[in-house]
């Protein structure tokens, strides 16, 4: 690459001056600069959201769990805990006991979740001390905590009594399978997510289990490791050690659904927005192929000049490569700086009865806004193609000739 191709490709984009040219250069590379930058910013907003759910569900979910395979109650826990003690990605893991029942307060009644959890050594339970609306999180039999909204369906505040009722288990009459025990309120958590605060109440192994009628057993065993994101990983190692009749579920097989869906609107975003760059590279054709027509004598002293056809492409492609240049690095550091004070300074606010967060969350991937200047280069080096190939096909005679 010759400085003087260099030179003239950038005296040939001169934003200065009189002339159609001129405007075209700018509204081209204007285009590219917006369309990088709402890029960048769309992206970065659905990779914050994407990762905000993330967190709030591994600050609620158990990374694994282990149930037995039918359903059953899972009759030695300990065995399994001894299994997990030799996993060093094992950073916790504690029984719980799952119970599908409904909530009764005064005139209201709604069909609830409760989840008995292992009060001493549950981890999360810690974490979900700054989540605390009213009351505490004492865990103990006789007494529940509640999610905010199930609490407000309820009409139920903190030391307010409610009547569980349970199912004893397989019984042909529905009235006398019936278990009723009453329950008191110790608080109401908020757990950042809308189906967790309509239907779930928390209280201890014992409470679930005099609730759910189990002798002994549990429903299963939850995991917690050092690193999240190793979960495939460590369930793969989990089912080739404990017996075939447990089932082994990650947090990520869980959400599998909303993960996908996720990923394809991430996917479907970056596919519609790409296109506005794919039209902005329409008029930097436009611009070249003016450019070509107006350079005409140009092309021909230079070819006469003993510059080469390659050298005239050349030429032609570092225009639009500065027009690339100039729009995708401005409006990717646009985008880039967009996000990053829509993120500190929380600009955008939202309505947490609506959604799970108050602000508009934002995450910039370097790799996301790498791909998007790249994607950028490559579909204008695309477009400039053509009308380069066109001004090195020019012969300087004819050229001249015609000017």
């Amino acid at each position: 690459m010759k400085k003087a191709e260099v030179f003239l490709a950038l005296r040939y984009l001169k934003l200065t001056g009189k002339g159609i040219l001129s405007y075209l250069s700018f509204f081209s590379i204007l285009g590219v600069f917006l369309g990088v930058a709402a890029l960048v910013i769309v992206i970065g907003v659905m990779a914050g959201m994407q990762q905000e759910l993330k967190n709030r569900i591994l600050g609620i979910n158990p990374h694994i769990v282990i149930t037995d395979y039918y359903g059953n109650p899972v009759e030695h826990p300990d065995s399994i805990l001894n299994v997990l003690r030799g996993f060093h990605e094992v950073k916790s893991a504690s029984p719980f006991i799952l119970v599908k029942c409904v909530a009764k307060s005064g005139d209201k009644a709604d069909g609830i979740v409760l989840k008995g959890l292992d009060f001493k050594n549950d981890p999360r339970l810690k974490e979900l001390q700054s989540s605390v609306v009213t009351g505490n999180l004492t865990l103990s039999k006789g007494r529940v905590v509640l999610g905010t909204l199930l609490a407000s369906d309820l009409n139920t505040f903190t030391g307010d009594t409610l009547t569980i009722l349970s199912f004893k288990g397989k019984t042909t009459n529905l009235m006398s399978g019936i278990r009723a025990r009453n329950v008191v309120v110790s608080g109401v958590v908020d757990f950042g997510i809308y189906d967790f605060n309509t239907s779930v109440a928390l209280t201890s192994l014992e409470g679930a289990r005099d609730i759910a009628g189990l002798k002994s057993g549990v429903s299963g065993i939850e995991v917690e490791l050092t690193d999240p994101y190793r979960a495939h990983e460590v369930a793969e190692k989990l089912r080739r050690v404990l017996p075939i009749d447990y089932r082994v579920v990650t947090w990520i097989e869980m959400n599998k659904s909303l993960f996908s869906a996720l990923k394809l609107e991430k996917l479907a975003m970056f596919v519609i927005l790409i296109l506005i760059i794919i039209v902005a590279s329409f008029s930097i054709v436009a611009m070249l192929m003016l450019l070509v027509v107006e350079k005409t004598r140009d092309i021909g002293v230079l070819r006469a000049m003993g510059i080469t056809a390659k050298g005239i492409m050349r030429i032609f492609i570092l225009v639009g490569g500065f027009v690339g240049l100039f729009g995708a690095v401005g409006g990717g550091l646009f985008g880039v700086i967009v996000d990053f004070l829509i993120g500190k300074y929380k600009l955008i606010s939202l309505p947490p009865d609506v959604y799970f967060v108050d602000h508009l969350p934002v995450q910039i991937n370097p790799g996301d806004v790498l791909t998007i200047v790249v994607a950028t280069f490559l579909i204008i080096f695309i477009a400039t193609l053509y009308p380069a190939r066109k001004a090195a096909s020019l012969s300087p005679l004819e050229a001249i000739r015609n000017e």
